[in-house]
C-alpha cells in the first residue's frame, strides 16, 4: 500500500503537474469514508473539474461548426461516469485513489470517475494556467 507522499507523486507524474500546494493533489484522491480531513473528499473539487472538462470540451467542438447536438452529445459523453472510470483505469489512477478502509483497497468505478474530475479541479485551484489544466486532462485521456 502506498503512503500519502507516493500516492501524491505517482498522481502528480500522472498528470504531468507538480503541485505548489501538494494538499490539493491529495484531497483530489480522497473518496467517500478516507478522510475526516475532508469533509466532502473530494467532491467540491470533482464539481469544479467536471464544469471545467466540459467547458473544455465545448471549446474544442465550437470551431467545427457542428451543430448544437453534437455539442451537447461530445459535452455529456466527455464527462460520463462510465468514460471517465475508463480513462481513469486506463492510466492507473487507481492506485493513487485512497478509498474507505471498509473497501479492503478496493476503488469503485464512480470514485475513479470522480477523482479524475477532482484532479482537473484541483490543477485549476493550484494556480495551474490553461496549459496545466490542459496538459492535465490530455495526460488523463480528455483531450
Amino acid at each position: 500500500m502506498l503512503d500519502k507522499a507516493e500516492k501524491i507523486a505517482g498522481a502528480q507524474a500522472l498528470i504531468n503537474y507538480n503541485f505548489t500546494n501538494p494538499e490539493l493533489c491529495w484531497e483530489a484522491l480522497q473518496t467517500k469514508g478516507s478522510s475526516n480531513y475532508f469533509p466532502d473528499e473530494h467532491k467540491r473539487l470533482a464539481l469544479l473539474g467536471n464544469a471545467l472538462i466540459r467547458f473544455r470540451l465545448l471549446q474544442e467542438w465550437f470551431p467545427t461548426g457542428k451543430n448544437t447536438s453534437t455539442g451537447n452529445a461530445t459535452m455529456t459523453v466527455g464527462t460520463e461516469m462510465n468514460n471517465l472510470n475508463e480513462l481513469g483505469r486506463i492510466t492507473g489512477l487507481p492506485k493513487f485513489v485512497t478509498s474507505s478502509p471498509g473497501q479492503g483497497g478496493a476503488v469503485e468505478n464512480s470514485q475513479v470517475a470522480d477523482t479524475v474530475k477532482a484532479l482537473v479541479g484541483a490543477v485549476d485551484r493550484d494556480g495551474g494556467d490553461q496549459a496545466s489544466v490542459d496538459g492535465a486532462m490530455k495526460a488523463l485521456g480528455l483531450l
